[in-house]
């Protein structure tokens, strides 16, 4: 047992730095590529941008995780009592051995060829999915059921023929499923009307909200009583 928290340290440090920097950046290359694209190119070439936006992540990715996992790689395999295992000390001997072990960026060049060919599949995966269900799933006819099916998508992936920087105003739009209180008695809040709940509530809304002019005569609503 005391084999599998050999490394520990080193490794919980890397990958976490690694995961960061990966989709972190994923997101800064694929708006950067997007906008150096321009509307048209990004929306024909999609899933290229993905792919190099996630590619371009993991460069510098495997820079941070670079030394970390060369100093886990050297306590797993060096014989018993032959190198340190606590973390901190066993940076300091991998700094001080650096001529020997080519510390600390001497399996760059192998970790990209293992990580950069691989993990462009794993950033972009979760819009490319969105991007199959829609064209096999119906989407609702309605304006409204599409602006609720966008609050519950996961991994809301705008349309890129809008900016990145209008797709964010977009999706924060979304989420608004009922309209605006106006001057007109038929305009007031409406809810979704999809199931006889939603027709309840919504008529129950319509009797505790008076319209302008009722407002205007003094006319307040009366506490309904609680359905039978």
């Amino acid at each position: 047992m005391a084999g599998i928290w050999k490394g520990f340290g080193p490794t919980f440090v890397g990958y976490s730095l690694q995961g960061m920097f990966k989709y972190g950046l994923y997101e800064v290359f694929k708006d950067l590529y997007m906008n150096m694209a321009g509307e048209e190119a990004a929306e024909k070439y999609k899933p290229a941008i993905w792919l190099l936006g996630s590619a371009s992540a993991e460069v510098f990715a495997d820079v941070a995780l670079c030394p970390l996992e060369m100093t886990k790689v050297k306590i797993q395999t060096s014989p018993t009592g032959t190198f340190p295992i606590a973390f901190g000390a066993a940076i300091k001997e991998m700094r001080r051995t650096k001529v020997e072990t080519r510390y600390p960026f001497g399996s760059l060049v192998p970790l990209w060829s293992r990580q950069v060919s691989t993990s462009p599949v794993i950033n972009p995966s979760p819009s490319f999915n969105i991007l199959l269900a829609r064209s096999h799933i119906p989407w609702p006819s309605s304006s409204s059921s599409r602006r609720l099916c966008r609050s519950f998508t996961p991994t809301y992936s705008p349309s890129p023929s809008q900016p990145m920087a209008k797709a964010h105003s977009s999706v924060s739009h979304s989420h608004l499923v009922t309209s605006r209180v106006s001057s007109a008695p038929s305009s007031r809040t409406q809810l979704i009307r999809s199931s006889p709940f939603s027709e309840k509530l919504n008529t129950r809304v319509n009797q505790l909200v008076p319209s302008p002019a009722k407002l205007a005569l003094g006319h307040w609503p009366q506490k309904a009583s609680a359905p039978g």
